[in-house]
């Protein structure tokens, strides 16, 4: 019952020979905590339905910086969101980390821009908690941990500011794109009389859009 707890965290992609051990852990944990649910990370995105049942919220690591498509992570929300029917709630994990401290290649850190935009495209696709990977990775970075540790704080900052915003359950009003792009992703929130448009472009290249929004609206 410590204030500190947030969620059991009981499965770190393991593969899918556990899933039966895995389900009798999660009854498990049910019948000894009933106040705090489970969070489950998996990577296997093409064979996550057996996982579903395994836990409360799924997690999932996308990690695209440098050598993927930062697209990934929109991919894999939706992804899990369909795989789901949109039942379960996904806590993401997203990258701060150099994925050089776990192989022999030469990668980088990603940049503050780079984590914003892998922020947006969850914040887009419905998530509903943000992590960020890892403290104590970032505190073995090639960069060093005052830098990587600063974007995190900063990006964390802007994304808390949001919060009332991306959790409105009010109704949206209709917002339509005029113009646009397959890699501009979106999302509309209505809160406190006010309509915002989240959009994150996916590409790195720029993108012009326009969007029709009710006159009413700020």
């Amino acid at each position: 019952e410590h204030p500190a707890i947030l969620a059991w965290y009981h499965n770190d992609e393991l593969p899918e020979k556990y899933i039966s051990r895995l389900k009798n852990r999660y009854k498990l944990i049910k019948e000894l905590d009933k106040n705090h649910p489970t969070w489950s990370v998996i990577f296997q995105i093409n064979n996550a339905k057996p996982y579903i049942e395994t836990t409360d919220i799924i997690g999932i690591d996308p990690y695209p910086i440098p050598n993927k498509p930062i697209s990934l992570v929109s991919e894999w929300v939706s992804e899990i969101n369909t795989i789901s029917i949109s039942k379960k709630p996904i806590w993401v994990s997203l990258q701060a980390h150099n994925t050089s401290i776990y192989s022999k290649e030469k990668y980088r850190s990603p940049t503050y821009e780079e984590m914003r935009c892998t922020a947006y495209q969850a914040i887009v696709n419905g998530v509903k908690g943000i992590m960020f990977y890892s403290y104590f990775d970032l505190k073995r970075d090639p960069m060093g941990f005052d830098s990587c540790w600063s974007d995190v704080k900063r990006l964390g900052e802007e994304i808390k500011s949001l919060i009332p915003i991306i959790l409105s359950t009010e109704k949206t009003p209709k917002v339509q794109i005029l113009s646009g792009s397959k890699n501009l992703h979106f999302t509309i929130r209505h809160y406190n009389k006010n309509i915002y448009v989240i959009a994150v472009n996916v590409s790195d290249k720029p993108i012009l859009a326009e969007f029709i929004v009710p006159s009413e609206s700020k």
